[in-house]
């Protein structure tokens, strides 16, 4: 099984295969980070519209304009703030700022930019949530998974950056050429801001990334040890559409959200996979995640870390 890992700290995250299965766990994982830390409640234009609710577990979460609650205590106000069109809350026993938390990464959050919303997707996936964030984060898996979707476009491999308190990132420049660039442009309204594809993990449960002209914002929802919901919202990076630009989206996002569903369902197959095969050795000693991704033993070791706080 390789090496145990190196971020077992006291009792507080177990070395095994168990760390996708304990319930016991899972408890204390949410308490951890989501009544613990700061954490991603939605897309800032959501709470300026009536308002959204974050699940997590048995928890809910809800938020509008500048107010964030738990749904069973709600007098008790939590930590609101935005970076960029990101809004993120922090439970009661939270420490810091969210500056504080999320370092280089705030920076970069707000260089987005939310355009006109083209679509959302949400899925269910039968595999615990870090096993999910880590498949969404890690890159080695795309040539093997995605080889249509995704990597036909690739010019070269990501290289990835590891950023304090469990946050991750990569970007790889990406081709755009022929009738993809065409529809592309058609739907965007425009030439894309950068040939490129950005990847960014803000720990624990978003996930931000630019392709071309669009953007897609992911929020992660652990519901049992082994299931967790993954909820996306597709956006252009461009706002205020002309009309042949609206009418080119009424036409072209039905097909992109197929795409969408193809990239989700590979993902999805490659994930309850690992769940099922980690439950056949749930207490034997576990080596790096998904083989020697170095990304996804970051996210378990800030998992691992936020536990072991006082």
């Amino acid at each position: 099984m390789g090496r145990a890992s190196r971020t077992s700290k006291g009792e507080a995250f177990p070395a095994t295969h168990a760390v996708f299965h304990d319930p016991g766990l899972f408890e204390r994982e949410l308490a951890a980070l989501y009544e613990g830390g700061w954490f991603f409640l939605g897309a800032g234009e959501l709470l300026d519209e009536g308002g959204l609710s974050c699940p997590a577990g048995e928890r809910l979460y809800r938020a509008c304009g500048e107010r964030a609650w738990r749904e069973d205590a709600p007098s008790q106000a939590l930590r609101l703030e935005r970076a960029g069109p990101f809004a993120f809350a922090a439970g009661a026993g939270a420490k810091g700022s969210l500056g504080d938390y999320l370092g280089p990464q705030r920076a970069l959050l707000e260089s987005f930019e939310l355009g006109t919303f083209l679509f959302a997707e949400r899925e269910r996936v039968r595999a615990n949530w870090k096993l999910v964030v880590g498949g969404a984060v890690e890159d080695y898996h795309v040539p093997h998974v995605h080889p249509g979707a995704i990597d036909a476009h690739r010019q070269a491999p990501a290289a990835p950056r590891l950023h304090p308190r469990g946050h991750s990132s990569y970007a790889t420049p990406a081709a755009l050429s022929g009738v993809l660039a065409l529809a592309h442009r058609a739907l965007t309204g425009g030439p894309p801001p950068r040939l490129e594809f950005q990847n960014h993990l803000v720990f624990p449960n978003l996930l931000a990334i630019r392709l071309w002209g669009l953007v897609h914002v992911t929020r992660f929802v652990p519901l049992r040890p082994d299931l967790t919901e993954r909820w996306t919202r597709v956006y252009t990076q461009r706002g205020a559409p002309a009309l042949g630009t609206r009418v080119a989206q009424a036409l072209l996002v039905p097909w992109i959200r197929r795409g969408f569903r193809r990239t989700f369902a590979e993902d999805r197959a490659v994930v309850e996979a690992a769940q099922e095969g980690s439950g056949l050795v749930q207490w034997r000693p576990r080596g790096p995640a998904h083989a020697e991704e170095a990304r996804v033993e970051h996210l378990l070791d800030a998992v691992a870390a936020r536990l072991a706080a006082p």
